[in-house]
């Protein structure tokens, strides 16, 4: 009996946890300006950009990750689920990201990441691409960007600022394969949420299926 794929297939939906992932995040941008505006300073105002940054990063990242991914494998919504509790921990931590307990932002950040991270690489690797050292490369790119998360963490103001500025190098060193190992693989496009959503209110139900959705962003 054959074990059912992990890479999408060629039409299948957005599912509502897919959509409620992006809704996480939504929150977390809130909670962003939330904090910039209690310090509305030029400080204040770049550590609220850099914070946007990783969880901006960390939202593509993931959302990525789900591109190739068949969304209704029991596996990847498991993984898709588990990434949104988390990211809601990491969400309601945002204020505490420059604080003295950092940890609660950094180590659930560092999980949905992580999570993402292993779901591309198995299914990328399923699919199959020219050179799998890329994947590999890319890998350890983004490896590195989620250990300097956590050290950035566990030191004080302004080294983690300084830190955490190393992890976009790191990241987009590794974006930079990840670039490389998507022209190797057919990609299952995602509308933004809000236009998926304005689609089904119009057209279909939640789960079911439909013609692929192109996007020339998520290309």
């Amino acid at each position: 009996m054959s074990t059912r794929s992990l890479h999408a297939p060629d039409e299948q939906p957005v599912t509502f946890v897919e959509l409620f992932f992006d809704l996480v995040f939504v929150f977390a941008v809130t909670q962003i300006t939330a904090s910039t505006a209690h310090d509305l300073t030029w400080p204040g105002a770049a550590r609220s950009v850099l914070l946007f940054w990783l969880i901006w990063w960390a939202w593509t990242q993931f959302t990525w990750s789900l591109n190739p991914a068949d969304t209704l494998h029991r596996a990847v919504r498991a993984i898709t689920l588990t990434a949104t509790l988390v990211a809601f921990v990491m969400a309601a931590s945002v204020p505490r990201a420059f604080a003295d307990d950092a940890l609660w932002f950094a180590i659930p950040y560092v999980v949905v990441r992580a999570l993402g991270l292993w779901l591309q690489v198995a299914v990328d690797r399923e699919r199959g691409v020219d050179d799998e050292r890329l994947i590999l490369r890319w890998a350890a790119g983004s490896t590195v960007g989620l250990v300097l998360v956590v050290v950035g963490a566990l030191v004080d103001p302004p080294a983690r600022n300084w830190i955490w500025l190393l992890v976009i190098a790191a990241e987009l060193c590794g974006a930079s394969q990840q670039f490389v190992v998507g022209r190797h693989r057919r990609v299952h496009r995602r509308q933004p949420a809000g236009t998926e959503c304005r689609y089904r209110a119009g057209r279909e139900a939640p789960g079911e299926g439909r013609p692929d959705r192109g996007d020339p962003r998520r290309a």
